[in-house]
């Protein structure tokens, strides 16, 4: 790792990370008490091709390689001098890509030199009250208590991330008194999106792109007091043309990963922000960020349980656990996958809902849809959907099943069995006697999700479901078919009437169906 030395002759030095903050913040990875230098001056991370940079915020007195001030990102190279401060002022250190040689053990200190401090802090935290020695520090930590406090009255209980975002900005624009904020979040392809905006004109809310790769690049907060004249943003037009004249900005971040971007402007004073608005701003945003993150993992566990609780509704309980944990994964996108398909049809429902009450007919199918979806749970199948009196289930998916075909064939005879067990006795559970007939067809389909993202269902499509609907269709009441390719999926103990062919709705060949032979048992 890269080193940090100080030319003063001082013994400290300092082993730079991925990323270090370098100001007077008490939160600052390398801290230096010096007047000269601003809360949080400047910030020296590693880029992804492994070489290193350094990037000044909007420091009050500047940052300085070998003599010349920077305002973007600056590329380091071993031997670098690097000015914080003013120029006559600057603390001046020197940059090193490797280890340098300690200092020596009989070097002195000079006392003439101002002391430099150097605290690696891994969070900003209050002092104790018996260490506070001044009326300064004193106030900084009310500033932090009070941002976070009023930061978070204005969050709780919200549990929709764009009201919580619309409520946190109503907060920070009452806290600095800017005229307007914006709340940037990044998407699923990791580009920054409008999440929620406040304005107290009647000017639009835009953000300026040269603004926001400061702070990304920077992975800091930036504040201009005239971002107008402000050399950094020189070739923004948007902030001229949106009459901004001061500006601060910073990164929501959480574990190192920058989640979004808060952005307050004030287009009434040059004077509007001061470096002490920026040190409680980006405490009031990381706090923010932390909301943020904790409302992202509640909603993908309300997710998660969306996704069982329909998936419970689909297939059996224990396959359903296996999606939910993860042990059995589900594809959010189509997948080849090798099925049966099974139709259940009521016959004659036409005259029958025109005979029955709605009331009656309702308490009929909830009878009916009861007892055939539970037998396909029992042969571990799945319920693709119920669709007015037909329920169509698959077996074979999502999870993998070699004896499909056996499976819903068994279903198949099981349901049949069922309605005359439902219709037969002294008091029979349905007052009127259904006849049902089904029908399987087995080959590839395309299975997956299907629907918009806030209400997606599995399903299977292909030619194999329309022929199934067909082969379902041509069986008569109480009986079952099925197509060529279930028969060849089968065992020999099945009992099967000779081959026929029916003719199929939109198939300009006959499909080849047989006939299962239950009723005296397989």
């Amino acid at each position: 790792m890269p080193w940090l030395v100080p030319r003063s002759g001082e013994f400290a030095r300092f082993e730079l990370t991925g990323r270090t903050v370098v100001g007077r913040n008490d939160d600052a990875d390398l801290r230096l008490d010096q007047h000269a230098v601003s809360r949080i001056h400047c910030v020296i991370h590693r880029l992804r091709d492994g070489s290193w940079a350094i990037h000044d915020p909007g420091s009050r007195n500047g940052t300085w390689v070998n003599g010349e001030r920077i305002h973007h990102m600056r590329a380091l190279k071993d031997g670098d001098l690097i000015g914080l401060g003013s120029r006559k002022e600057a603390a001046t250190w020197e940059f090193h890509t490797e280890e340098p040689p300690p200092p020596r053990a009989d070097r002195k200190r000079s006392d003439s030199l101002v002391e430099t401090r150097i605290m690696v802090a891994a969070s900003a935290a209050f002092a104790p009250e018996q260490q506070v020695e001044d009326t300064r520090q004193l106030r900084q930590d009310y500033e932090r208590l009070r941002a976070a406090w009023e930061m978070v009255q204005r969050l709780a209980g919200e549990v929709r991330i764009d009201h919580m975002l619309g409520n946190a900005l109503d907060a920070l624009l009452d806290m600095f008194s800017a005229d307007r904020g914006i709340a940037l979040l990044r998407d699923r392809n990791g580009l920054l999106r409008r999440a929620a905006h406040r304005s107290r004109s009647d000017g639009r809310v835009g953000v300026s792109d040269t603004l926001l790769a400061e702070v990304l690049d920077g992975h800091c907060a930036v504040i201009s007091r005239d971002a107008s004249q402000d050399e950094r943003f020189a070739s923004a037009e948007s902030i001229v043309a949106q009459g901004i004249r001061a500006t601060m900005a910073a990164p929501l971040m959480h574990a190192g990963k920058v989640l979004g971007v808060i952005v307050l402007d004030s287009a009434r004073s040059l004077v509007a922000f001061t470096e002490d608005d920026l040190a409680v701003f980006e405490t009031a945003v990381r706090q923010l960020a932390l909301t943020l993150h904790n409302l992202e993992l509640a909603d993908n566990l309300r997710q998660k349980e969306a996704e069982r609780e329909r998936f419970e509704r689909l297939v059996t309980p224990s396959l359903a656990a296996q999606i939910a944990s993860g042990m059995l994964k589900v594809e959010r996108r189509g997948q080849t996958r090798d099925v049966t398909v099974l139709f259940c049809d009521i016959r004659g429902f036409t005259s029958l809902s025109e005979r029955l009450s709605a009331t009656d007919l309702v308490e009929l199918l909830n009878i009916y849809y009861e007892e055939m979806v539970d037998i396909v749970f029992e042969h571990e199948g799945t319920l693709d959907k119920i669709i007015g009196d037909a329920v169509m289930a698959i077996f074979g998916a999502p999870s993998d099943q070699p004896d499909h075909a056996e499976r819903a064939l068994r279903a198949a005879v099981q349901m049949q069995r069922r309605m005359a067990e439902l219709i037969a006795g002294e008091r029979p559970a349905l007052r009127e006697p259904l006849a049902i007939s089904i029908g399987l067809n087995s080959g590839e389909v395309v299975a997956g999700f299907l629907g918009s993202p806030v209400a997606l269902d599995y399903t299977v499509i292909g030619d194999v479901v329309n022929t199934a609907d067909r082969i379902c269709g041509a069986a008569a009441a109480g009986g079952i078919l099925i197509g060529e390719s279930t028969q060849t999926r089968i065992g020999k103990h099945w009992r099967l009437k000779a081959r026929t062919a029916i003719q199929a709705k939109g198939k300009a060949d006959n499909v080849g169906v047989f006939e299962v032979e239950y009723r005296d048992g397989l």
